[in-house]
């Protein structure tokens, strides 16, 4: 799985959809801007929000420090990861506070890819150097570094 991650990186991640250290308060608020960031690069369809916010009411996916939001329709125009780092944290739901945030918009051509990139991705959250470095990135080199070694 780190194999694949390593060789698709460019593929679900960009600069663009990186934000150290954003202004968000809460998730609805994140919600809204980066859903809205993503459909203004053509990624998903206006709806992404909406979508993302119905799978958060059904079962918030805030775990410890970081949650990892997407909808549970795989209808993005392209596949996408967007990583939100907040050191003073951001409030999810329950009165959770996240500093890490994977927002996922995944389309069926990449649905099964989609559990190789999560499991990846948990294995270097997982190690708690690898999260503490993650948490303190501001440039997209720096996660592709922690993303691909």
């Amino acid at each position: 799985n780190q194999e694949f991650l390593v060789n698709n990186f460019t593929s679900y991640f960009s600069a663009e959809l990186l934000y150290s250290y954003p202004p968000f308060k809460n998730r609805d608020e994140l919600l809204d801007k980066v859903c809205g960031d993503m459909e203004n690069m053509g990624y998903v369809n206006p709806d992404l929000s909406e979508k993302v916010l119905e799978r958060e009411l059904a079962s918030p996916t805030a775990f410890g420090k970081i949650a990892l939001p997407h909808s549970i329709h795989m209808d993005a125009i392209r596949t996408s990861i967007a990583v939100i780092i907040s050191r003073q944290g951001i409030l999810w739901a329950d009165g959770k506070v996240v500093n890490l945030v994977l927002l996922t918009a995944s389309n069926k051509v990449d649905s099964s890819n989609f559990s190789s990139i999560y499991e990846a991705l948990l294995s270097i959250l997982d190690d708690e150097r690898d999260f503490e470095y993650l948490c303190n990135i501001t440039k997209f080199s720096d996660l592709k570094k922690l993303f691909t070694s």
